[in-house]
């Protein structure tokens, strides 16, 4: 278990005082270099990190190299390592900086486009075949540091984001007051970290705060779309695509494809390829650092991680989250949370969808 040598190393290193390069190539170069056990490989890259931020002052240019080397490492799907080292090596990429735009912002976010036709739902009695319209899935969950653009923007203190909201009176100028809040609010409930890592995805969401967050969305994306080549951007600047909740139907076929598996990547839970109960996290992962859980069309964290709110009014949540057993991470599981209700397990993904 890595907690028998990963304190000791950080600790060696600290009180031998050794020059971090010195460290880094010599002392783990064997892990993060040489070595052909991929676990072997991503720990020692997550401990090379860890110790380069506890210099007091690390260098900008080798806490780059040590983010680009974790994030290719990391996303390596041929490599198989315990969720728990997976979601550490997460975390220390955050803390070093991490440099995938697609994670960290809305204009770099990546789309994954799941093609029209059948596909198999529900499960047992109740399978059946539907055929859909094609569309784009959001390939990671919305983000910590994608939804701060929304807060930064002043998101929560435009009415005509919350028509939901305020037909149910849970929107006033003062901001949203959900069912937990004890007054109304203009930014995320905070729940520490490792849970506002920016890299992470957003949880303490309300279905009401992710349908606000899509009509912001759609027009941000729609000035930043303008002038972009490569599917979906010409198609959204057009006008042909909308930003939006996946509905049940399509979030479900982007999990699982066409042939009514269980599980984004087959048909047996592995707690190596999802952030659930059984993986031991306790607590919410890095998107994309599960990459031997991608779906049949390329979307990540569609099991575990977090619940995500889907178009359903009221809202209904898919893909279980952190908390749960895998149980309830199955691609056909449905549950029914008041919208208004929000905690440390409910974020959502985005989809953009034909008009």
């Amino acid at each position: 278990p890595d907690s028998w040598w990963r304190e000791t190393l950080l600790l060696t290193y600290g009180f031998a005082r050794l020059d971090y390069r010195e460290f880094a190539e010599k002392y783990l170069g064997w892990l993060s270099n040489r070595t052909k056990n991929g676990e072997i490989r991503l720990a020692g890259l997550e401990l090379a990190g860890s110790a380069l931020l506890e210099i007091e002052t690390p260098d900008a240019a080798d806490q780059q190299v040590q983010a680009d080397k974790l994030v290719t490492v990391l996303q390596d799907q041929e490599i198989r390592a315990p969720a728990i080292v997976r979601a550490r090596a997460g975390d220390t990429l955050a803390r070093l900086g991490d440099p995938r735009p697609e994670v960290l912002t809305c204009e770099g976010m990546a789309f994954c486009e799941v093609p029209a036709g059948e596909f198999i739902t529900g499960e047992d009695e109740e399978q059946k075949t539907l055929t859909l319209p094609g569309f784009w899935i959001g390939k990671y969950p919305v983000t910590v540091a994608q939804f701060d653009q929304f807060v930064q923007a002043g998101g929560y203190a435009n009415p005509e984001y919350w028509a939901e909201a305020i037909k149910e009176k849970y929107w006033t100028q003062a901001g949203f007051k959900g069912r937990y809040d004890d007054e109304p609010r203009t930014a995320l409930v905070d729940y520490g970290l490792p849970l506002t890592l920016p890299n992470h995805p957003v949880v303490g969401i309300s279905w009401y705060e992710a349908m606000a967050y899509t009509r912001w969305l759609n027009e941000y994306l729609l000035r930043c779309a303008a002038g972009r080549s490569g599917s979906p951007w010409p198609e959204l600047a057009a006008g042909k695509l909308k930003v939006a909740l996946p509905t049940h139907e399509q979030w479900e076929k982007a999990a699982r494809g066409t042939d009514g598996r269980t599980y984004p990547w087959g048909s047996e839970f592995d707690p190596d390829k999802a952030n659930t109960d059984e993986s031991g996290i306790g607590a919410t992962s890095a998107v994309g650092c599960f990459p031997a859980g991608i779906s049949p069309y390329g979307a990540l964290d569609l099991s575990g991680n977090v619940w995500e709110w889907v178009l359903m009014d009221p809202g209904d949540v898919r893909g279980g989250s952190w908390d749960n057993e895998s149980w309830y991470a199955r691609c056909a599981f449905r549950f029914w949370p008041d919208p208004v209700d929000w905690g440390d397990v409910r974020g959502f993904r985005v989809s953009l969808s034909p008009l």
